[in-house]
This record gives structure tokens, C-alpha cells and sequence, in this order.
């Protein structure tokens, strides 16, 4: 599927910083930002993946503080 490269470099980013002994918050908003922008654009209207990528944002907001 084109464009899950970056999806992939992510989650494998996420899982690495989700694994550390100290979780960098902001690190971890900003990994979940991104997602949420590639899944939409991969997603293409999808609605289950449109979904996701809110719920990725919601995420990103809170770990941000916003």
C-alpha cells in the first residue's frame, strides 16, 4: 500500500519510546501527530481509518497538553 512507509518508521519509533524506561511525553505527542496525518492521508476518506486518526490526534493533544 503506497505511503505506509512512514506509518511503519513510526510505530516502530512509538513502540521504541513507549519501551523506554522514561517516556518523553512530548516525543510521544509528536510521533502520534504524525500517525494521525499519515493514516488520514493513506486512509483516503475511510472512515475507520479516519476514525483512527482522530482518535491518534485526541492523543497527541493530551500528551501535548492542549
Amino acid at each position: 500500500m503506497d505511503g505506509t512507509d512512514g506509518i511503519v518508521s513510526n510505530l516502530r519509533s512509538l513502540k521504541d519510546e513507549l519501551g523506554a524506561g522514561s517516556i518523553d511525553g512530548p516525543r510521544v505527542s509528536s510521533l502520534l501527530s504524525e500517525l494521525a496525518s499519515d493514516t488520514r492521508e493513506v486512509g483516503a476518506g475511510n472512515q475507520g481509518l479516519t476514525m483512527l486518526a482522530s482518535a491518534l490526534d485526541a492523543g497527541a493533544s493530551k500528551l501535548g497538553g492542549q
